[in-house]
């Protein structure tokens, strides 16, 4: 076995790879929804019309087949076991004439939008309540327990069975009322149109004697509690025409003389604002003398003489003589000094006379100024203690009017709200007295007209036509059915089907570019009995071709190929159709006048050799094991710029050899001399030796066989060759069939109508 090199790294040719900015994804394209993952788990309306298109053959035959089930389920099922007839009538409600006990003033309750709704729910309620028909299975003959459809419902001694009778009428019987209407309307299914009549009218005539039953019955009751209602208010009446007497008597005596007003306090009012204003006045003399007595002590405190004090004293008759005697030797003094100097013997002793005399008036002065003080202040005193007592006296009068014109206030808010309540009584007896003497005229109406309730037509008409089932609605019940059933299946099949049909499917499994669809052989008349191994140069006119070319351009505008140079075709399992894409895109860019190196790097299935008739003695193998040249194994073809290099015999080191630097050596060497270098792989899930190549090319392209390739499987080989950091071109979706809401049928029609026109 070859010693082989240590294991090189991935070749990394180019910076950014995969679609250029701007260049749509083609599965977008074809009109897939964009997103990626984002739709993996919705439909679109396209999906939708494209599933019914697809399963209209389904959805035809279920809906022609439920017609037919639903024709025979009704004829041979359920006519001759469920069938109906429906009697029908309506009766007219009518206001009843009932007291209303907590407002007598009212009388009777009037027929308002509320009152015909409950008289109406009423009714329903007693037809539907077993308690009103209940009797009318007691009687064994002439009643409804002798009529037909009670047979089914007897034991096998003959005896019938209440409960399920009951039940039976019950879940046949319906009634509604009719809104805005005085109408209720009572339907009852039977067997039989005859017992449906006859069960109906004993049902209603039974509602009819039961109300005129509740009218008498009601008539006598409301009388007896409109004469007790009347005797309760004559004795209140009475006993607030005693309390008004009492209260009259006492607000006539509490009236003023001059009859003022209303009588009873306007005096008192007077009276009581004169001694509101005379308190006012009192306490303004209460702070006049206070002010005056706290300033006499403030004066006096303070040694001064204040000036009542001081024209007491000067008014006094010793201060006066004393004041003259001054006045005297003041004079003498004045003289004196006008013949004599100061020193004059004269002079002195009349100064000394006037020393004497000012010394006594000053001492009478401080006597007064003590004794009148005294006197004063008791004055002040006096006269603040009488105010205070006038403002006591004034404010208990005060009190007192304010009780007394209280209580007169009170009195006549009693007599007041007596007299009201009299009133009112008077009134309300008034219309009891009223409604006593109406209540015998409408008891009378009410019991000739059959009661509260009428039945609008004279006699209930016997049902002509069945009423259940109705051909119409089991066939359109049984078609809805079918065409849901059928609905349910095709969009069932649709959510389990998970191949890979289109770019739709491509697009779920998201983040994978589409680089073109290849239709299906048996759809292309130019190619169903060619190969399509090389169609593109063989059959260039066929719309395979056309779709290569395709593939071609979208590779050119997915990867620049002026880098990226090595490429690597590979599928995610057997039988996708990558060897004969691999020659197509070989083929194509050979014809675009690339040279091209196609080798066969599928060593477990090689098919290079036989596709262009080749010998495969020695091949890719032979150059990695060193044991010869790329140059002599390398085949012409013809295809022009196309060469091809096959397998060779298998080295037990596959894996090995292809990820040492004797392959990246090789790519190198290749390139040297071709533009680009395609290796036909095996499928990368299954085969070691794709997944040691694939990190080492420059781009890889997959094909994915439509309907025989799930997207979990696409899915799985997208990860793969991320985790390889494997350059991933994108898909080409290969054998896509032509169908019904499918992509290609109306694309080939008019491919070929297009080319063929003159």
């Amino acid at each position: 076995m070859t010693t082989l090199p240590q294991t090189t790294g991935a070749r990394f040719p180019r910076a950014g790879g995969g679609r250029p900015p701007g260049i749509p994804a083609l599965a977008q394209a074809y009109g897939a929804p964009a997103g990626g993952d984002a739709v993996a788990g919705g439909m679109t309306v396209s999906d939708v019309m494209r599933v019914l298109r697809a399963n209209a053959w389904l959805i035809i035959l279920c809906s022609l087949l439920s017609l037919i089930i639903g024709f025979l389920v009704n004829q041979y099922v359920v006519n001759p076991y469920f069938k109906e007839f429906t009697a029908h009538t309506v009766v007219e409600v009518q206001a009843p004439n009932i007291v209303d006990y907590a407002s007598p003033v009212n009388g009777g309750v009037g027929m308002d939008k509320a009152m015909l709704e409950v008289r109406q729910k009423t009714i329903a309620a007693k037809v539907s309540s077993p308690d009103l028909w209940r009797p009318l299975l007691q009687a064994e003959k002439g009643g409804i327990a002798s009529r037909q459809w009670m047979n089914k419902y007897r034991d096998a001694n003959g005896s019938l069975d209440q409960a399920k009778a009951i039940e039976a009428i019950q879940k046949n019987l319906h009634v509604s009322p009719t809104p805005q209407t005085f109408l209720v309307n009572i339907d009852l299914d039977a067997p039989t149109a005859a017992d449906a009549k006859f069960v109906l009218e004993a049902i209603v005539q039974r509602l009819i004697n039961s109300e005129q039953t509740e009218v008498r019955d009601a008539g006598t009751e409301d009388r007896r509690a409109l004469q007790n209602m009347s005797t309760r208010l004559s004795t209140a009446m009475a006993g607030l025409d005693a309390t008004i007497n009492s209260l009259t008597s006492v607000l006539t005596q509490a009236k003023d003389m001059n009859g003022q007003g209303d009588g009873i306090n306007v005096a008192r009012q007077i009276d009581l604002q004169a001694q509101t204003s005379k308190r006012i006045e009192k306490e303004s003399d209460l702070n006049k003398a206070e002010m005056a007595y706290q300033n006499f002590i403030k004066v006096m405190d303070a040694g001064g003489t204040p000036s009542m004090v001081a024209q007491e004293i000067e008014q006094n008759q010793s201060v006066q003589r004393l004041q003259f005697d001054v006045d005297n030797a003041e004079g003498s003094l004045q003289a004196a000094l006008q013949q004599y100097s100061p020193e004059h013997r004269y002079v002195r002793n009349i100064q000394a006379q006037l020393d004497a005399s000012k010394m006594q008036l000053e001492k009478k002065r401080e006597e007064l100024r003590v004794s009148t003080g005294a006197m004063v202040r008791d004055f002040l005193t006096s006269a603040r203690d009488s105010a205070k007592k006038d403002i006591d006296d004034t404010t208990k009068k005060i009190a007192e009017l304010e009780k007394t014109i209280g209580e007169l206030n009170n009195e006549q808010l009693r007599y007041n709200a007596a007299k009201t309540e009299r009133d009112y009584l008077e009134v309300r007896k008034g219309k009891i007295d009223e409604r006593l003497q109406v209540l015998d005229a409408n008891v009378n109406r009410e019991k000739s007209n059959g009661g509260t309730i009428r039945q609008v037509y004279s006699a209930i008409e016997e049902p002509k036509i069945q009423s259940f089932p109705q051909l119409k609605v089991t066939m359109g019940g049984a078609f809805v059915l079918g065409l849901g059933l059928a609905l349910s299946i095709a969009f069932l099949r649709e959510l389990m089907d998970t191949s890979v049909r289109s770019p739709r499917d491509i697009a779920r499994v998201g983040q994978i570019n589409l680089l073109g669809m290849i239709p299906h052989t048996d759809d292309d008349p130019q190619a169903a009995n060619g190969d399509i191994s090389l169609i593109i140069s063989q059959e260039p006119h066929s719309i395979i071709a056309e779709n290569f070319r395709q593939v071609r351009t979208r590779l050119q505008h997915t990867a620049s190929l002026d880098t990226t140079r090595s490429l690597l075709i590979t599928s995610p399992g057997p039988g996708d159709g990558k060897t004969t894409i691999a020659c197509n895109i070989a083929a194509g860019l050979a014809l675009n006048g690339r040279k091209i190196l196609l080798v066969d790097a599928n060593f477990r299935r090689p098919a290079l050799h036989t596709v262009f008739g080749l010998t495969n003695e020695s091949g890719l193998g032979s150059v990695l094991t060193q044991a010869s040249s790329a140059e002599s194994v390398t085949h012409k073809t013809s295809v022009p710029n196309l060469d091809v290099l096959t397998t060779g015999p298998r080295p037990a080191n596959t894996t090995e050899l292809l990820e040492s630097q004797l392959l990246t050596d090789f790519i190198d060497r290749t390139l040297e001399e071709y533009d680009h270098v395609i290796f036909d792989a095996g499928p990368i899930l299954l085969v070691s030796e794709t997944v040691a190549l694939a990190p080492r090319v420059d781009g890889v392209i997959t094909v994915v066989r439509a309907r025989a390739n799930s997207r979990g499987l696409l899915q799985r080989m997208r990860d793969a060759l991320r985790q390889l950091k494997a350059e991933h071109l994108g898909v080409v979706l290969n054998g896509v069939r032509q169908h019904s809401g499918g992509y290609y049928r109306r694309n080939i029609k008019n491919y070929y109508a297009y080319q063929n026109q003159e």
